[in-house]
């Protein structure tokens, strides 16, 4: 519904994303997905490539959660 507003969340996403990135680790994305809109939503990806550990997926959910407050009513993640 909001593709412009989701457009920004995912770039705004992935720069938050590459502060937090530490070696070894590739982000790709964000891209729209392969079925671009289901159900009237648009839908887009962002892909994190490597080994990476338990603290940096608590950094990331802290990261999309933060994030997710500003947006919460016209966009799911």
């Amino acid at each position: 519904k909001y593709e412009e507003k989701l457009k920004k969340f995912m770039n705004n996403l992935q720069e938050k994303l590459k502060k937090l990135i530490i070696e070894d680790l590739t982000i790709l994305g964000p891209v729209p997905c392969i079925i671009t809109k289901l159900k009237e939503n648009y839908r887009w990806q962002i892909i994190i490539k490597g080994k990476f550990n338990d603290e940096f997926s608590e950094k990331v959910k802290d990261t999309l959660y933060q994030l997710n407050k500003s947006v919460y009513n016209e966009i799911r993640v």
